[in-house]
């Protein structure tokens, strides 16, 4: 290739004339000086006389709210009813005659309702009403959020950085619902943050968002421009290649970098950390948003979205680590003080120190090796995870809970292509749950995974009807997710613990035997063989047992519980409700635990430990070295799980 062909520069897809290098989203500047100015010819969204509004079937526009490139944004009510909307009205009109531009018009209104429709989360506004005004302009009618746009937040004052932050964590989940679903926005910016009363955040004007295959929709131009404000476009769509969501993460990094230092980022721009004073990794993130190359700007708004609130807890750890060091100067100097005064002097032996364990990962999340028992790993899920002394293991520190479950089952049914690759697969279980009544255990109805309600009075409970592949699945599910937005390493992983494991968990460190089976009962005969103690009956509230609470409930006749004991649960009670053992909450009762321990040869059992809510009339069964042994699809309304997190210890 000679050099001529490799300087010659694409032709404009409008005119065909040579494209400068100074090109704007891909056009010649004649190009865009025309379409700005057929833009601008339109009248100004109004009615058919100055200052009428526009007339919107079904909807009656009372004031403007606001205008822009693209139109003209009214405040609506709903003839039919008393929904109140912000409706936009766009300035291009078609004539009634232009049969071919109303149809082409038509067609981008649709696909305009179809990408919102697709739309359904707490950051984003949801779209009541689409269509044509009386005069041929196109209407989109969304729920009204009463607030204030971000872009005269920031004219008016600066913002906190952790406030800054809050907002484009906000900003990059709202991105992250819109991309799993195919969906870009191309127009972020400030103006289309509206920031409510109450402080939450949503984004608005999807009125540029395309979908992955799909012709652009509504664009500033008749001809279909999709020009965004310029501060914002990323360099690719500059170039005229199509916006991906990359190009919305781009425009996350320049909305950062404004609210962090009070304007955008223009030319060869100085760091966040020089002119804001904030550490360096928020530079990290905000120069790997605005990265040249569209691959480089991170795996996805999701792991932005995550990096950012590590980020916040960060700056958050640091203004206390920094308060703590003056307190301790300023302790220093008093002692100093002192020992001068009496004429003391005298020097600190000096003491090997082990290297210390990076706080955080390659991506900027916690590092779940640095972890204590006083500085406890969270997840995504906000599962706290304490170590587990001597094995390169945390644990959970209370069941798996209900929300968890809910947060599984919703993400492994939109994601199920790529969990079957992990080996995750979401198959759902053919054997249904084991619920107790009156009569004993009785099947309930059809099989199936459980649904849980995420945010009921419930959420807190253990998960529970769960068999020993349904728990695998979900610690599958939850690596694979936490590694996709590099919360997690590659030689990280969840799983249940082992058999041997749990009693470690437990401090039940006087077994005897090599597996699981031999393990059963074999306490010595003096040994201590209660977690509570010698003594029995287990003291009042030491765990969820069977008492006379139970009584109360659906409870076999003839069945034994607890003498004179009773707690307020007649059934699982919420997570951590009662005392921890090792730091660890409902290692005894509430749920029988699975564990990950491989069957003797000639058994087809799983293991499960610790007892339950159902258990509490037979000693054997509270004993610390007592296994359950069951099917591995037993399902039971008295059977949870507990995740522990296993990584591969760094060199040291």
């Amino acid at each position: 290739m000679n050099a001529v062909t490799m300087n010659q520069t694409p032709p404009c897809p409008e005119c065909g004339a040579p494209l400068p290098k100074a090109g704007y989203a891909g056009l010649c500047p004649a190009c865009v000086a025309g379409a700005l100015a057929a833009v601008w010819r339109e009248d100004d969204g109004g009615g058919s006389a100055a200052g009428e509004a526009p007339r919107v079937p079904g909807w009656t526009l009372e004031t403007p709210l606001g205008a822009g490139g693209q139109g003209v944004v009214w405040r609506g009510v709903m003839e039919d009813g008393d929904a109140v909307a912000a409706v936009k009205v766009f300035r291009h009109r078609t004539e009634r005659d232009d049969r071919s531009g109303r149809d082409t018009l038509l067609a981008r209104v649709e696909n305009e309702a179809a990408l919102l429709r697709k739309l359904d989360h707490p950051g984003i506004v949801r779209l009541l009403d689409a269509g044509f005004t009386e005069d041929g302009r196109l209407f989109l009618a969304t729920e009204l959020v009463e607030g204030c746009d971000l872009q005269r937040l920031l004219q008016a004052s600066r913002i906190s950085a952790d406030r800054a932050l809050e907002i484009a964590a906000a900003v990059a989940d709202a991105l992250a619902h819109a991309h799993e679903r195919g969906v870009v926005h191309r127009d972020v910016k400030p103006a289309n943050v509206i920031v409510s009363a109450g402080g939450g955040v949503r984004l608005v004007d999807f009125s540029l968002a395309s979908d992955s295959g799909v012709p652009p929709s509504v664009t500033l131009t008749a001809a279909g421009l999709a020009l965004g404000t310029p501060y914002y476009v990323a360099p690719e769509v500059m170039a005229g290649k199509p916006a991906t969501a990359a190009a919305d993460l781009y425009a996350l990094g320049v909305l950062m970098y404004e609210m962090l230092t009070g304007g955008p980022p223009v030319g060869r721009f100085a760091r966040v950390s020089q002119k804001a004073g904030l550490p360096r990794e928020v530079d990290g993130l905000i120069e790997a948003l605005l990265a040249e190359e569209p691959g480089a700007r991170g795996v996805s708004a999701a792991g932005v979205a995550e990096r950012i609130r590590e980020l916040r807890r960060l700056l958050a750890t640091g203004a206390a680590r920094r308060l703590r060091r003056r307190r301790w100067r300023m302790a220093g100097a008093a002692a100093g003080l002192a020992l001068l005064a009496g004429g003391i002097g005298y020097q600190l032996p000096r003491t090997p120190v082990a290297a210390r364990l990076p706080l955080v990962n390659a991506s900027g999340f916690p590092n779940p090796e640095a972890a204590t028992r006083e500085a406890p790993f969270t997840n995504s899920l906000g599962m706290i995870f304490i170590p587990v002394a001597g094995r390169p293991l945390l644990a959970a520190v209370h069941e798996t809970q209900r929300k968890n479950w809910a947060a599984f089952m919703a993400e492994s049914a939109e994601w199920s292509e790529p969990l079957e690759a992990t080996g995750g697969p979401r198959k759902p279980s053919r054997t249904p749950v084991n619920i107790l009544t009156a009569l004993g255990w009785v099947k309930a109805g059809t099989a199936g995974d459980p649904v849980y309600d995420a945010a009921g009075q419930d959420a807190n409970l253990p998960a529970d009807g769960i068999n020993i592949f349904m728990a695998r699945r979900f610690c599958a599910w939850l690596t694979w997710a936490e590694q996709r937005t590099g919360r997690l390493g590659p030689g990280q992983l969840y799983r249940l613990p082992t058999d041997e494991e749990w009693s470690a968990l437990a401090g039940v460190a006087d077994e005897t035997g090599g597996t699981p089976q031999e393990r059963h009962l074999s306490l010595a005969a003096g040994a201590v063989k209660f977690p509570w103690g010698a003594e029995w009956p287990p003291p009042a509230g030491f765990a969820n047992y069977a008492g006379s609470e139970v009584r109360e409930s659906v409870w076999p006749q003839g069945w034994q519980h607890l003498p004179l004991r009773s707690d307020a649960f007649p059934a699982a009670a919420p997570v951590a409700s009662f005392s921890a053992t090792e730091g660890l909450y409902d290692l005894w009762g509430n749920v029988w635990e699975w564990c990950e321990s491989t069957p003797a040869p000639n058994m087809t059992k799983y293991v499960l430990r610790g007892g339950s809510w159902v258990d509490g009339g037979y000693q054997d069964q509270l004993r610390r070295d007592f296994r359950r042994m069951e099917a591995g699809s037993r399902r039971e309304s008295c059977i949870g799980f507990r995740c522990v997190l296993e990584y591969k210890p760094a060199p040291r």
